[in-house]
C-alpha cells in the first residue's frame, strides 16, 4: 500500500495543490470568510476556511460541515486544542484562549483528487451561500 503511495505522491500533491487554489480563486473575496493561508513550501495540502459570523450565536461552521457532509462530502473542523483534548490535558497547564476562541470556526475543505473540480465550485458555492 505505502509503495503505491510513494508512486503517485507527487500527482496526489499536485492535485491538492491545485483544488485549494480554486478554493482561494472562488472563495477570496467572499465576506465573512478568511481563507487561511499556507507558507510557500508547507506541507499542508487543505485549504481550511474561517467563517467569521456576524451573527451572535449563529455556528455557521457547523452548519457548513453538516450541509456538506449531508451531500456526501468529507468536511471536518480543522482541529481541537490539544488542551481540550482528554489525553493531553495535563500537558497544558493553562488555557489558552486565541486557540479556544478560534478553532470552532475553522473548516478544513476536502481537497482529494477525488474531488472533482466541478465538486470544488458546487462546494464553494454552497460555502459563499452559508456564510452570507
Amino acid at each position: 500500500v505505502a509503495l503505491s503511495l510513494v508512486q503517485t505522491l507527487r500527482e496526489n500533491i499536485s492535485a491538492r495543490r491545485a483544488r485549494a487554489q480554486v478554493y482561494r480563486e472562488l472563495l477570496t473575496s467572499c465576506p465573512g470568510l478568511e481563507l487561511i493561508a499556507h507558507r510557500n513550501g508547507s506541507a499542508c495540502l487543505t485549504q481550511v476556511i474561517r467563517i467569521v459570523s456576524r451573527r451572535r450565536g449563529a455556528d455557521l461552521a457547523t452548519k457548513l460541515i453538516s450541509t456538506l457532509g449531508a451531500l456526501g462530502y468529507e468536511v471536518q473542523g480543522s482541529y481541537v486544542p490539544i488542551h481540550l483534548l482528554s489525553s493531553f490535558g495535563h500537558c497544558v497547564w493553562d488555557h489558552l484562549p486565541c486557540a479556544e476562541r478560534v478553532w470552532p470556526e475553522l473548516v478544513e475543505l476536502p481537497c482529494e483528487p477525488s474531488v472533482s473540480l466541478a465538486d470544488i465550485e458546487r462546494i464553494a458555492a454552497i460555502v459563499k451561500n452559508t456564510v452570507g
